[in-house]
C-alpha cells in the first residue's frame, strides 16, 4: 500500500513539473485607507491587478526536472513490480517447501504403517524361535528411526504452514497441496536476461537520474530570465480610476555564490559515479548468481533422470523381493531393507524434483517476469 501512495506522489509531482512551462497567473485586491496624519483628509484607495509571469529561461532548470519527474514515476512503478515479483517469491518458495515436506511425511508414514503391521507377527516369530533378537532388535530400530524422522517433519510442516499462514494471513487448514508428480523438470536452454527485469531497470533509472542531477547543478551556472505582465486598476473616493497596464523582462545572474553551485556540480558528479559503480557491482553478482542458478538447473535435471532410472530399478527389487517373501524364499527384513531403499529414492527424487522448481522459481524471479510465469 505504501508503495501506491508513493506512486501516487510522483504522479503528482510529475503533473507539477509540467505546469512548471505554463505561466503563473494571480489576481490581486488591495484596499488601504490614506491620511496625511491630521485625520481630517481619511479617504479609501482600492486596487485590484491581473499578472502574469512566465519564465523563459529558468537557468533551463524545468526540462531536466521534467525529465527526472518522469524518471521518478516511471521508478515507483517499477518498484512496484519488483515488490509483486518478491511477494510472489517468497510465497511460493514457503508453499514449495511445505509441500516437499508433506510429501516426504506421507511416504514415511506408508512405510511406518506397513512396519507396524507387522511388529506384532515379527514379535511372535521371536517368541517361537524363528527370528533372532538380532532381527526382532534391527525390525524395532527401523520403527523407532522412521517415528524420530516424522515428528521432525511434523514440526517442519507446522512450521511452515506457520509461516505460509503469516504471510497469505489465511487460517484455512485446507491447502491443496502439490506433490512432485505435478511438477515439471524442464529447464530453460540458457541463463536468465537479468538485464531486461524490474530490478535493473530501475537500476538504470537511478543512473539516468543522477546523470540528470548533474545537468540541473550545472545549469544554476545559467542566468534567468523571466517575463511579466501585469494589468491593474486602482480607484478612490476622491480621484477618478487608475488603469496601468505592464509589460517587463527580467534578468536575474548569480555572479558569485562562495563556490556553491560549482561545489553542488561536484557533489551530483560524485553520487553520479557511486550510482554507476553500484550498478555495475549489482550487475555483475546478479550475472554471477544467474550462472550458478543455470548451473544447478542442469545439474538438478540430470540427478532427476538418473533418480527416475534408479527409481524404475527400486521397484521392481522391492516387487521381486516382496514375491519371494510371499513364497518363503525372502526373510522379512529384506522386505524391509528393499522398501526402505525404495522409500529413498522416493524422497530423494520428490526433494530434487522441489529444489529444481524452486531453483525456477529463483530463474523467472531473477528475470523479473515470475508473476507472468505463476499465473
Amino acid at each position: 500500500d505504501s508503495l501506491k501512495k508513493h506512486k501516487e506522489i510522483t504522479n503528482l509531482e510529475l503533473k507539477n513539473s509540467y505546469y512548471s512551462f505554463f505561466p503563473n497567473i494571480s489576481l490581486n485586491a488591495s484596499s488601504n485607507i490614506l491620511d496625511n496624519f491630521k485625520f481630517s483628509n481619511l479617504h479609501n484607495q482600492s486596487a485590484l491587478s491581473l499578472s502574469i509571469k512566465q519564465s523563459i529561461l529558468h537557468n533551463s532548470i524545468n526540462i531536466p526536472n521534467y525529465k527526472t519527474a518522469v524518471l521518478q514515476d516511471s521508478k515507483a512503478l517499477l518498484d512496484i513490480e519488483i515488490e509483486l515479483n518478491e511477494i510472489c517469491f517468497k510465497i511460493t518458495k514457503v508453499f514449495y517447501d511445505y509441500c516437499a515436506t508433506m510429501e516426504k511425511f506421507s511416504i514415511l508414514q506408508e512405510k511406518i504403517k506397513l512396519l507396524a503391521n507387522k511388529l506384532d507377527s515379527t514379535k511372535k516369530k521371536y517368541q517361537q524361535g524363528l527370528i533372532s533378537q538380532r532381527d526382532l532388535l534391527r525390525f524395532e530400530s527401523l520403527i523407532q528411526q522412521a517415528k524420530i524422522q516424522i515428528i521432525k517433519l511434523e514440526n517442519s510442516a507446522l512450521e511452515k504452514k506457520s509461516e505460509l499462514e503469516q504471510i497469505l494471513t489465511n487460517k484455512d487448514d485446507n491447502f491443496v497441496l502439490l506433490t512432485s508428480n505435478n511438477l515439471t523438470y524442464d529447464i530453460p536452454n540458457k541463463e536468465p536476461d537479468i538485464n531486461s527485469s524490474a530490478l535493473f531497470k530501475k537500476l538504470s533509472l537511478e543512473n539516468n537520474i543522477t546523470k540528470l542531477n548533474i545537468k540541473q547543478a550545472h545549469r544554476k551556472l545559467w542566468p534567468q530570465i523571466w517575463f511579466n505582465a501585469d494589468i491593474s486598476s486602482g480607484f478612490n473616493f476622491t480621484k477618478s480610476s487608475d488603469h496601468n497596464f505592464k509589460l517587463g523582462i527580467n534578468l536575474s545572474y548569480d555572479i558569485f555564490s562562495f563556490g556553491k553551485n560549482t561545489r553542488d556540480i561536484q557533489i551530483a558528479s560524485i553520487k553520479d559515479l557511486i550510482q554507476h559503480n553500484d550498478y555495475t557491482i549489482r550487475l555483475n553478482q546478479e550475472n554471477i548468481k544467474a550462472k550458478q542458478n543455470m548451473f544447478r538447473l542442469k545439474t538438478y535435471q540430470n540427478s532427476i533422470t538418473l533418480n527416475k532410472k534408479l527409481l524404475i530399478l527400486e521397484e521392481a527389487n522391492f516387487l521381486r523381493i516382496k514375491n519371494e517373501y510371499l513364497v518363503g524364499k525372502a526373510q522379512y527384513l529384506d522386505l524391509i531393507s528393499a522398501l526402505d531403499s525404495l522409500n529413498n529414492v522416493r524422497i530423494a527424487l520428490s526433494e530434487e524434483i522441489f529444489a529444481l522448481n524452486n531453483e525456477l522459481l529463483t530463474y523467472h524471479y531473477y528475470e523479473g517476469k515470475l508473476y507472468e510465469w505463476l499465473f
